[in-house]
Order: C-alpha cells, then sequence, then structure tokens
C-alpha cells in the first residue's frame, strides 16, 4: 500500500481535475488510485452535480451484497453496480454531500486508509469490508453530533474521566471484550457504562472541589431500571509530572486491547465520541485524579427521576452539590458487582 499521505494527495489531485470537467450526464467518473489483491479504491466525481466521491472494492466480498449501508449527515454510502466494474469485488462508493463537510470526508479517508492497512494482513475481503462499514457508521454517529474535528475542553475533560475508570476497570481484571461493549458514553446512553443491569455514570471536573456535578437528564441517575446504578465523581488536577493527557490515555488503552477486533471497536467508539486521532496532537494537557467520590444511588439519594417529578415535566438539566455526601461505596465494591455479571450477556 501507498502511504497514506500520497494516497490523499494523489486523491486530491484527481478531485481538483475533475472540479473543472463539465459534465450533464448523471454518473460517476473515476480514477484508479490503489489497486491491491484485497481491496481496490478510486476516486472521482458524480455528475452533474458534482459531488467528490470514492469507489471502494472488496475482493470476493459477495456476503456483502446484502449489507445495510450506513446512513447519516455529510456522506451517503451506497452498493455500486456497473459493467465496467469486475464482479469479483464487491463495490461501494462514498460521496460527500455537502462542501461544509469536506475537511470531516478527508479525515475519514485518512481514517479508513489507516485501518485497512492495519487490518489488510490479517482479513480477508468480506471482513474488510465490514471493518470499513463499522467505521463509517462510527463517522457518521459523530456527524450526528457535531462537526467540529476536536473536542471542547469539557468533553475532553469528560471523555478523560470516562476512560480513567475504563481503565481502572480494565486493571481490575474486567474482561476487555465486556469493557468495549458496556462502554456506552459514546452511544448517547443516559450512562456511561451499562450491562446486565448494572450502570455507571461518570461525572468529571477540573479544580471542582465544591463536587457540583451537572445531571444532564430525569433518567441518568434513575436507579429503576437497574439492579444497581453508580456514580463516580472524578476531580481532576493538573499535573505535568505524573499525569496523563487524554491522548495517550487513549494510546495506553489501544495498547492494553490485545486483539485487533477490541482496538477496532474501541477505536469506533472514539470516534463516535468526536476524538479523532489525526488531531491527537490538542489534547496536550495532563491530567491527574485528586479526589474520587463513588456513590450507589437509592431512594435517599437527591436526583431527579421521571418518578418524581410532576408528569408535565419531560426533561431537566440540574446541579447537585454533593459536598454533604460521603461516598457510600468504594470501587472495588463496583468491581466486584461487574465482575459477577462478566459472564450474563
Amino acid at each position: 500500500m501507498k502511504e497514506i499521505d500520497t494516497l490523499v494527495h494523489e486523491i486530491k489531485s484527481v478531485w481538483h481535475a475533475y472540479s473543472e470537467v463539465i459534465e450533464n450526464k448523471e454518473g460517476f467518473r473515476h480514477n484508479l488510485v490503489e489497486k491491491q489483491h484485497k481491496y481496490t479504491l478510486y476516486c472521482g466525481f458524480s455528475f452533474p452535480d458534482k459531488k467528490k466521491s470514492l469507489l471502494f472494492g472488496f475482493y470476493n466480498a459477495s456476503s456483502g451484497r446484502s449489507m445495510v449501508m450506513p446512513h447519516g449527515k455529510g456522506f451517503s454510502v451506497a452498493h455500486a453496480k456497473s459493467e465496467a466494474l469486475s464482479p469479483e469485488y464487491d463495490w461501494i462508493t462514498i460521496v460527500c454531500d455537502e462542501e461544509e463537510y469536506e475537511e470531516i470526508f478527508l479525515s475519514m479517508l485518512r481514517d479508513l486508509l489507516h485501518v485497512i492497512n492495519e487490518r489488510e494482513m490479517d482479513s480477508d475481503g468480506a471482513q474488510l469490508l465490514q471493518i470499513v462499514i463499522d467505521r463509517i457508521r462510527a463517522w457518521q454517529k459523530f456527524l450526528g453530533k457535531s462537526k467540529a474535528l476536536t473536542l471542547t475542553k469539557e468533553q475532553e475533560i469528560g471523555l478523560w474521566g470516562e476512560l480513567i475508570v475504563f481503565l481502572r476497570l480494565l486493571e481490575s481484571d474486567c474482561s476487555p471484550h465486556l469493557l468495549c461493549t458496556m462502554w456506552s458514553g459514546p452511544e448517547n446512553a443516559p450512562q456511561d457504562f451499562i450491562h446486565a443491569g448494572y450502570a455507571i455514570e461518570v461525572k468529571t471536573n477540573v479544580h471542582q472541589l465544591l463536587k457540583k456535578v451537572r445531571i444532564s437528564s430525569l433518567e441518568q441517575l434513575d436507579a429503576s431500571p437497574f439492579a444497581a446504578l453508580f456514580l463516580i465523581c472524578n476531580i481532576l488536577t493538573v499535573d505535568d509530572q505524573e499525569g496523563r493527557t487524554l491522548a495517550s490515555l487513549v494510546s495506553l488503552l489501544t495498547s492494553m486491547l490485545s486483539e485487533d477486533e477490541l482496538k477496532q471497536s474501541f477505536q469506533n467508539k472514539l470516534i463516535s465520541y468526536g476524538y479523532i486521532e489525526e488531531y491527537s496532537m490538542y489534547y496536550d494537557t495532563p491530567y491527574t485524579v485528586l479526589e474520587q467520590y463513588l456513590y450507589q444511588i437509592d431512594s435517599l439519594f437527591p436526583v431527579l427521576t421521571p418518578q418524581n417529578v410532576p408528569k408535565e415535566v419531560v426533561s431537566a438539566l440540574y446541579t447537585l452539590d454533593l459536598s454533604q455526601y460521603s461516598s457510600s461505596v468504594s470501587f472495588e465494591e463496583i468491581v466486584k458487582k461487574w465482575s459477577v455479571r462478566q459472564n450474563v450477556y
């Protein structure tokens, strides 16, 4: 495979050339930019609307022809059929639908080329197609929430807090497969970790010693659907000596997930959250946990839920002052409850 930067440069050159072509006939015009045994890549334009497009072919991946294509903002994905295309490959087109998404489209292209490069040796054509489709779905989940390629400082701190809990659970011998599945924060779930009747919500602040946390919905601390719901509050401080940046924390966790499929699942969730590896250099503030408070949500805990507000109240955003509340559970107790549920799927 060519160097990714070389491929991207060639693709941008082809797009520039096609931008000056006038074509009234509907269809695609593509140039070959990469041909490997397991996959082939063309790039070009769709006409007459002159939208940038990619055409991927995956060798002997006929099972993909019944696969439901991802759908979302920014770009569209579809099966491609043409007498000019080799029937030995399953073909998909990815079209950038709006100019405002072009920078994101390029970032996604680099990411797709990177994951193909990582997985090509140990995957057949059908598996590569599935890997690419899963990755595109992650990008479209991200685009459903934002068009910014970098996280806000608040989002960076929130993700850092979720990942430090992920790390502690992993270091406590929780199953890596289970952790990648139950990490639900990137999926817009009310809680950040959910599995088999148990849930964890993570709140993270920097230098906020007043123990105030913002609750984003009536459902977030509603324990009624769960056997147990835990709230973990992290208070961080900037630590240039022993702290970890978000980028280094991501790198550490990726290295601890030994299987390629687990790494891919983890990376897909990071993208869904809005963490794009290409922009990881912006997350260079090293944090460490200064204080951590842990609570099991019960009937005495001060929360708003759908059950205890007037029926006319259908949503709420509120702040809890937990300065009068000490931790009611230890991390080890939380891990113990999770551990006995690891074989429940």
